[in-house]
């Protein structure tokens, strides 16, 4: 996956975007750690 896109929640998690290979938009939650909250 290709992040195009990031930014910093007022809850303290990242809400990141990117793309696959085959061009599907996915998004997901990230903590500050690095483990993921929520994945789309």
């Amino acid at each position: 996956m290709l992040l195009t896109e990031a930014f910093l929640k007022k809850d303290g998690t990242y809400e990141i975007r990117g793309k696959t290979k085959i061009g599907k938009v996915r998004e997901g939650e990230v903590k500050a750690d690095g483990t993921f909250v929520d994945l789309e």
